[in-house]
Formats: structure tokens, C-alpha cells, sequence
């Protein structure tokens, strides 16, 4: 009878010992003992099925289906560059037009504002035109000592517009570039 007890724990023993699993080598360590190897024996795969559950692949379908979503958007060119000065609800748009009176595009124009108590505040914007020659500055102040001063320019020729906020504070500028005196002398 004692006997028999004492096998029986040996198998009761034996049946609960964990499993070591498979063993797992390295690829690296396969290569240099020459065996050979498979990409079946790095990822092994049981069935079909679990293929299409790992995130994995869940991420390549949703990045394959994004793709033509993220393609870049050819911007409008007749569309208004607009610079936000954030500073009051003033505006000025400008118009820009050669001798010609054709509109130029890609012309520089520039301001700079001083503002505030004693005029410390300074602050300088630019934009450039569009196909159409037009830019905008938005949310200009309505108050200043001094008023505004648009200098736009593109390449040798320039031009420029005063305005004064205190008396139209929505102003429309057509401004004619050309070159300069200096230059064509």
C-alpha cells in the first residue's frame, strides 16, 4: 500500500510542474550554428485566423486606408493672404499692380506698429501677395500716435500707402510698384 502512495504523489508531483515551453533562440544565435530558418519559426502562426487579429496588421490597414487622405492639398491661389496683428478690429487690404496696372504676385509687403503707452509696444508683420496681387492685415489697432506705413516690394521696385486708423479704420489700398528713381538713373 505504501507503495502504491508513493507513486501516486510522483505522478500528482510530475502533472503540476509548469510547462518550460518551447525553446526560443535568437536569430542570430540560429545563423551561427548554420541551421536553417524560416520566418515561420521566428513569427510561428497557428492558423489563418490569427494573422488578421494582431495589431500589427491593424495598423498597416489603417495606415494603407489614410494614404490618400494625407496627399497634399494644392492651396487655392486666388485665395487672400490674411496676417492677424491681433492688436485691435482695424483692417487694411491692399491691392498690388505693376505700371502696367497688371497685379504682381509674391510682393513683399511690410508694416511696422508701435502702439501702446508711449508707443513701447513695436511689432512688424508681413505677407505676400496672391495670383490676384492682393494681401490683407486684420485686427489692426484703432488707436495710434502715428499711423501705419505699408511698404511692399519685389525685387527692384517698390511702392507704399499711409494709412491713419483714427479716420478709416477699414482702409483699401491699390498700390502701384515701381522702380525706384535712384536705379533708373
Amino acid at each position: 500500500m505504501n507503495v502504491g502512495n508513493r507513486t501516486n504523489k510522483a505522478n500528482v508531483h510530475k502533472c503540476f510542474q509548469p510547462d518550460p515551453g518551447p525553446l526560443i533562440l535568437s536569430p542570430d544565435l540560429v545563423l551561427s550554428l548554420g541551421l536553417p530558418i524560416s520566418t515561420q519559426d521566428l513569427w510561428p502562426l497557428s492558423s489563418g485566423d490569427e494573422f488578421y487579429n494582431r495589431s500589427e496588421m491593424k495598423i498597416l490597414l489603417s495606415l494603407l486606408l489614410l494614404i490618400p487622405f494625407a496627399q497634399a492639398q494644392t492651396p487655392d491661389p486666388h485665395s487672400v493672404p490674411v496676417v492677424d496683428a491681433g492688436l485691435g478690429s482695424c483692417s487694411a487690404d491692399l491691392t498690388i499692380t505693376d505700371t502696367n496696372n497688371k497685379p504682381v504676385y509674391a510682393v513683399k509687403i511690410k508694416v511696422h506698429i508701435a502702439y501702446g503707452f508711449g508707443s513701447f509696444h513695436k511689432l512688424d508683420l508681413e505677407v505676400g501677395t496672391n495670383v490676384d496681387g492682393k494681401a490683407r492685415f486684420i485686427n489692426l489697432p484703432d488707436r495710434l500716435k502715428k499711423g501705419l506705413f505699408f511698404e511692399a516690394s519685389e525685387g527692384d521696385r517698390t511702392g507704399n500707402a499711409y494709412d491713419d486708423v483714427s479716420k478709416t479704420c477699414k482702409a483699401q489700398f491699390a498700390i502701384t510698384i515701381r522702380k525706384s528713381l535712384q536705379e533708373s538713373q
